[in-house]
Order: C-alpha cells, then sequence, then structure tokens
C-alpha cells in the first residue's frame, strides 16, 4: 500500500497483488510483459524480436545474473544471427567471442580460427597501457563480402560498431564517426562494452535520448582514439590475412584455378599471380562472378607473361633451346586465345547483320559499320591508326572528283591498311549496275588516288585497290561464266564486286574456320573457357 505523505492532498495507492507462475529471486528485478495482441504475432514476428533483443543488450558471461526469456525460451547469443557472417575476429576481454563464430576462417598451419587477441586498457589519450584507468571488452569482425552485412529482410544494417554499458546500448554506432578511406570499413563490424562511460560516481553523459554520449567528454574521447587505433591496425592486419588466404581461396574454389598456377614456369611468376588473386579477393565480388574476374585477371596476367618471356628470350642462347622453346611457346598461346576473343565477337556481330533480312536496314548498317571495320572484308586488313593524316587527305582527293552515279551510290571511303591503299564504294541496295559501269567509277577514283600518292614514293609503291559493294549482283552475273569473265577482267585494276550477303557471309566463314582450327590447339583459351563456366 502507498499513501500520500501530504495531508492536503489525501491519497492512496493500493494495487492488487500478481500471482506469477515464476520463483520470484529474493534479490533483483524481475519484468514480465504478457497478454500481447497475439493475432498480430507469427512466428518470424516473435524470431525478428528475438533477435532484435539479443543485438541490443549485453549477454557474454552473466549467467544468472541478467536473462531474456520470450515464450519460455531465454535469450541466447545465438539470436543475434550474425557471428556467422565473420571471416576473422580480433577479441577485446576474456571472454571467447570466437566459440559463436562457426565461419571463421583457418589457419593454414595450424588449422585454428583465425581469432586474435587485442591489448583492451588504454590511458585518457587512448594509448595502450596496461595500467591505464579504462578498460573495454568486446569485438570487431570482418565479413568475407561487404554485402554480407545487409541484413536483407531485416531492415537493419550490420555495418556498424556499438558501444554498451551497462549490459544495453549506450550507443548505436560509433564506426561512423571515423573516416579512414580505403574500403575494410565496409566489412568491419562489432561491438564494445565500456562500463566507464556509465559509472554511478561520474557525471551522467548519456544524451537524452539515451542513445548517445556527449562527444566532449573526456572519456568518451579517449575511447574514440583508442578505437581509431584498433580499425587502422586491423585494416593492416586484415589486408595481410586476406594476401595469405586470397591463393588457397582461389585454387579450391576451381580445379581449373589450381591446374593453370601448377603449371607456371618459372617459379617466380606464382608470387606474381598470388598478387593477382589478392586483388581479386579485395574487391569482395560475389559468387556469381568471381569465376569470371578469375578468368579475365588470368588472361591479364597471361598478357604480361609476353613481356617476361621476351625479356628472357633475349637473354638465351642455344644452350638454352628448351627454355626458349618455352617462352615461344607462350607467346604463342597467349596470342591465339586474344585473338581468339576478337574473333569471338567479330563472328557476334556478323550474326546480327546476317538476322537482317531487310536489304534497306542492310544498307544503313554496313553504311555505318564496314568503313571503320575492314576485317569485314578481309581478315587481314587491320586499320592502323597512325594513317589518319593521309586518309583525309586522299578521302578529300575522292570527293573531289564529280560523280554521274551520286543517285545509286551510298557513300566512299578511302582507307590505309597495312600493306594496301583501299577504296571502298557502297551502291544502293535497290540498284542493278553492269560490270562496265562499275569498271569505270572505281577506275576514276583509283586514278586520282594513284596520282596523290605519286608525290610520296614511300607510300606510291603500296598497291590501290577497290571494294564496290553493291545490294544486287550486276547484271549477267546471274550466268557463273559471265561472272567469272567479268572478275577475271577487273582483277587487273584491283577492284572486287561483293554482295551485301556475300561479305556478311564470307567473313562468317572465314572467321569460324579459324575457331574450328584452333579449337585442339589453343590450350590457355580452353582453360581460361573452363574457369569462367565453373561452379
Amino acid at each position: 500500500m502507498i499513501e500520500n505523505e501530504e495531508p492536503s492532498t489525501p491519497l492512496s495507492y493500493n494495487p492488487e497483488p500478481i500471482e506469477f507462475d515464476v520463483d520470484i529471486p529474493e534479490q533483483g528485478t524481475l519484468i514480465r510483459i504478457a497478454n500481447l495482441k497475439k493475432f498480430r504475432l507469427t512466428n518470424a514476428s516473435v524470431n525478428g524480436l528475438r533477435r532484435r533483443i539479443a543485438r541490443r543488450f549485453g549477454l557474454a558471461g552473466l549467467g544468472d545474473q541478467f536473462r531474456i526469456v520470450i515464450n519460455g525460451q531465454e535469450v541466447t547469443f545465438s539470436d543475434r544471427d550474425y557471428f556467422h557472417k565473420a571471416r576473422f575476429i580480433f577479441q577485446y576481454g576474456k571472454y571467447d567471442y570466437a566459440q559463436h563464430c562457426n565461419n571463421l576462417d583457418l589457419d593454414d598451419e595450424t588449422g585454428d580460427k583465425m581469432s586474435y587477441s587485442r591489448p583492451n586498457r588504454f590511458d585518457s589519450t587512448g594509448g595502450y597501457c596496461a595500467e591505464g584507468p579504462y578498460e573495454v571488452s568486446g569485438w570487431i569482425g570482418i565479413a568475407r563480402k561487404s554485402n554480407d552485412l545487409d541484413d536483407q529482410g531485416q531492415d537493419d544494417n550490420l555495418n556498424k560498431i556499438t558501444l554498451l554499458a551497462r549490459e544495453k546500448v549506450a550507443q548505436e554506432d560509433i564506426l561512423q564517426e571515423y573516416r579512414l578511406g580505403g574500403m575494410i570499413t565496409k566489412y568491419m563490424y562489432g561491438e564494445f562494452y565500456a562500463e566507464f562511460l556509465d559509472e554511478d560516481e561520474e557525471e551522467d553523459i548519456a544524451t537524452s535520448s539515451r542513445q548517445k554520449i556527449l562527444e566532449d567528454d573526456p572519456r568518451y574521447l579517449g575511447l574514440k582514439s583508442f578505437i581509431r587505433e584498433e580499425l587502422r591496425y586491423i585494416w593492416s592486419t586484415t589486408n595481410q590475412l586476406k594476401q595469405r588466404k586470397s591463393l588457397q581461396n582461389a585454387i579450391s574454389s576451381n580445379p581449373f584455378i589450381l591446374e593453370w598456377y601448377e603449371s607456371l614456369r618459372p617459379a617466380s611468376l606464382k608470387k606474381s599471380a598470388e598478387d593477382i588473386f589478392t586483388v581479386i579477393d579485395q574487391a569482395g565480388v560475389d559468387e556469381k562472378h568471381i569465376h569470371e574476374l578469375y578468368a579475365n585477371g588470368i588472361l591479364a596476367f597471361e598478357t604480361r607473361k609476353i613481356d617476361f618471356a621476351l625479356e628472357e628470350i633475349q637473354g638465351l642462347n642455344a644452350s638454352n633451346l628448351e627454355l626458349l622453346l618455352s617462352h615461344l611457346a607462350d607467346v604463342d598461346a597467349i596470342e591465339a586465345a586474344k585473338y581468339h576473343d576478337i574473333v569471338q565477337q567479330r563472328l557476334e556481330i556478323i550474326r546480327k547483320l546476317q538476322m537482317s533480312v531487310d536489304e534497306d536496314v542492310k544498307e544503313r548498317i554496313l553504311q555505318q559499320y564496314v568503313f571503320d571495320h575492314l576485317w569485314l572484308l578481309d581478315p587481314a586488313w587491320e586499320r592502323a591508326t597512325q594513317f589518319q593524316y593521309m586518309e583525309e587527305r586522299l578521302q578529300q582527293v575522292v570527293d573531289g572528283l564529280e560523280s554521274d552515279d551520286s543517285h545509286v551510290r551510298v557513300d566512299i571511303r578511302y582507307r590505309r591498311v597495312g600493306g594496301a591503299h583501299v577504296i571502298i564504294e557502297l551502291k544502293r541496295a535497290s540498284r542493278r549496275l553492269g560490270k562496265v559501269e562499275i569498271e569505270h567509277q572505281l577506275n576514276r577514283y583509283i586514278s586520282s588516288v594513284e596520282a596523290e600518292l605519286g608525290k610520296n614514293p614511300s607510300e606510291s609503291r603500296h598497291p590501290v585497290e577497290s571494294v564496290c559493294i553493291v545490294g544486287k549482283l550486276p547484271r549477267g552475273w546471274d550466268n557463273p561464266e559471265r561472272r567469272q569473265a567479268d572478275e577475271d577482267s577487273l582483277k587487273p585494276y584491283g577492284i572486287r564486286v561483293l554482295t551485301y550477303d556475300e561479305l556478311i557471309d564470307n567473313a562468317f566463314s572465314a572467321y569460324s574456320k579459324f575457331i574450328e582450327a584452333s579449337v585442339d590447339a589453343d590450350k590457355l583459351r580452353d582453360l581460361i573457357a573452363n574457369i569462367r563456366s565453373y561452379e
């Protein structure tokens, strides 16, 4: 019974005793919440409640001093449902948090969990001090991937370090107070217990919300400095640990990577290969894309091997014939794999051209594409950028010619390729021309270009060729004998005639034959493909 001590306002309070079906301790406090609106509660919501409560209270080593029970089941560390995300853990104090982490990386030499104890006492400046006035306990974990800390569906970001005092949250996240740069903080999560932030004999430094600490208090400033130094240490150490584990992760995740790694000669190349794996491992790529990234990294590494092989070849003599042949084989294999990828890309472009059934559509596509991709006309024609000025000058010569066929011509361009000067004329898809018309017009272009090239002896020694691309076969070419005779008469002038479809089909055939011929020979390409497709 509670009575008011002020007689002027007589009031009494007589609460009804409540019967509990549990034993009430002689000392301490028991808080019971019952008769909740059960129709709103589901198994998922009860589990979510357990998880949130477990994450907001300190439950380490308290025994029976502090217990939380939901529906008769005690809330424990396992209800936090995030320790399994840790790859490495750094611990402070006597409690072993690593016992809850089932997925920690293992040390390659000892087989022990990669768990590391850290000093936990410091002075007012945050510096380590065995006799320092401030002591913390807790842990910082490093996730395997940054997106592991996105607690999907739980509306809770785990990428934070929580401060607790008196077994409850004192500050939700102190990690956001630091701007250390880099990406490592995106992998961090954890908590610190700092009882000195809420001592009875000291001033209360909690904000009015009870969710944050006054930032100018010396205790908080010392703790903040201590944690800053720890984050820097963990950053450096984690990078070293990841480097140690990156090779093991790569070769254990994909047997074809192990095959490649073991084949590296000389052995010094293996150290360089490990650097590639370290970069990939630190990128935190998800499992869906990791093998694609490994394949690209190995292909990039193999490209660098060309430089290494060429340097080694320069220092070899006849007595090192076997090693010389090994380096030459490396160069050939790498170049074959690179060219194979280029051919595959070109075949994909050609397939898209083949799908265009409308001749006018083909005309527009070829106009936009063929002049800058001469490999469609001849696989040996790779356009060289160093001739840009010459191309611009001779294009003006071609454009300056008066033409009586502008109504049947879509476009005409001059290009300089490896060993030839090439004039390409694209005729309209709807027009059918005769051999004489084609010969007359292209010979005018050829003569004008040859006259201009005569001013430059180093260039005039290269032949001038011309390709006429038409939508329909020239008149009379439906007869194979007539066509052969006309083509033979055009050859001395360096003139070729191709229809849209012949251009596309010839290019497809040429590149397809390369793919077929290289299937058994290109081991590196097959290895890269196996790495990419491994699941």
